[in-house]
């Protein structure tokens, strides 16, 4: 195989790494919003603390965690289910961090919910947690 055409192959495979990468570490913060949703609809919120990234940890207190769950969970009710409708890979030398945006049904109303995960080994790993809605300040 001439020269140029090896330094092509390896330049298109190299190149192809992080797209395959990033649908992966994509696919891992999904099945952690599901789990995420499961562990809220059971009211785990101390096992959502425990499984969360040590910046999640390190912002607050469990307890503090635990209270702000029980308070979404108290004026929004259980997930009925979720749609993503957004999602940002940002990969750097040390990590990778996936966002990603959900329009979520709640027994009350409809919520968007903001997910930052931390992937690393297909794992990821929660790094905060926002969710939007007007239950949330008028209730």
């Amino acid at each position: 195989m001439p020269l140029l055409k090896r330094i092509s192959t390896i330049v298109v495979a190299v190149l192809a790494l992080p797209a395959c990468s990033g649908s992966s570490d994509i696919a891992a913060a999904e099945r952690a919003v599901a789990r995420f949703h499961q562990q809220l609809n059971a009211q785990q919120f101390e096992a959502i603390y425990d499984e969360a990234a040590e910046e999640l940890q390190r912002s607050d207190s469990k307890e503090q965690i635990a209270s702000f769950l029980r308070i979404v969970t108290k004026k929004l009710g259980d997930v009925r289910s979720a749609r993503k409708a957004q999602w940002n890979v940002t990969t750097s030398l040390t990590r990778t961090t996936v966002a990603l945006v959900y329009e979520t049904q709640f027994k009350e109303e409809v919520a968007r919910e903001h997910f930052l995960y931390r992937v690393e080994r297909d794992q990821a790993k929660l790094v905060s947690y926002n969710v939007q809605a007007k239950a949330l300040v008028t209730k």
